[in-house]
Parts: structure tokens; sequence; C-alpha cells
């Protein structure tokens, strides 16, 4: 993962590397109190992801850069923090993280979206095992899943 703090003197950076990279946004202003709240969380997410996730960027975006930036990403910023993914939903709108924002929260939203190296090749080659013709992996049917009936002997019964 490589980190990236955006000004307005590296703005420019920013379109190249959005349209290039997937990357994780975040919009913050050093004045704004939830910005603040959250920097050291920020910073420990950071930590943890730079050696786990290397194929993205995260970008930290300085409000008074959000004028030099040249892309439609800088629409969806009504507020801060914002946190964007530039990989659109299902909607066509850009993936925000809606949650609580902590390391454990915003790093399970970073894997749901992005993955690990091996969970990604893992299904691209998708499940090669196939059944054999017959078999189900659902419950027999048949068989109850209750208590084995024990043989009695008939000694003493006539």
């Amino acid at each position: 993962m490589k980190i990236l703090n955006i000004t307005p003197d590296n703005a420019h950076l920013f379109k190249d590397i959005i349209n290039k990279e997937h990357v994780i946004i975040k919009f913050y202003s050093p004045t704004c109190s939830a910005c603040l709240a959250m920097t050291d969380e920020w910073n420990k997410l950071e930590n943890e992801m730079k050696n786990k996730i290397n194929h993205i960027h995260l970008l930290n975006v300085r409000n008074d850069s959000l004028p030099h930036l040249q892309h439609d990403i800088v629409h969806s910023v009504e507020y801060f923090p914002k946190i964007i993914v530039n990989k659109l939903d299902d909607t066509g709108n850009y993936k925000e993280f809606q949650g609580i924002r902590n390391v454990e929260t915003m790093s399970k939203w970073i894997k749901s979206i992005f993955g690990s190296k091996k969970k990604r090749e893992k299904r691209k080659k998708g499940n090669t095992k196939k059944r054999k013709k017959g078999k189900s992996r659902g419950k027999k049917k048949g068989k109850s899943r209750g208590k084995k009936k024990s043989k009695k002997s008939k000694k003493g019964r006539k």
C-alpha cells in the first residue's frame, strides 16, 4: 500500500493516480473536529494496511486541495471527513465508508472491497472441484439426526 498526502502543491498527482490505481481516499479538513478525532485510528489503519494490501493506494486529501483536483469524484464530497473508494457500487456511485471510524471497521470495509491477493486469485480460479452426479451437499434423505436406536436382546420375552 502506498500512502500519499494530497495538498494544493501536488494536487496534479491525484488525477493520474485515481485513474490508474485502486485508491482509498480520505477527504479531510485540518480544522474539522471529527477529522481530528479520527486521526489516531486512521494512522493505526495506515500502519496495519501498509504491508497487507499492496495493490492499492491510500490518499489523504486536504480540503484546500479540492479546487485543484480535476476528477468527478470531488463532487461527491459534501462533508468532512469522507472516506471513499474509486470503485463504483451497483447504483453508479463511489463506494463510501458508512461505519464507526475505528481501525477494525475501516479495515474490514477495505478488505471487503479489495480483499487479499490470495482471495482475489481464488475467486478468479473459481471452484474447480466437481461433484459426482447424484451427490448433494445437503442433508441425506430418510436419515434422522437423532440418537441411534439400540438393539435390545429379546431374551426372556416369549
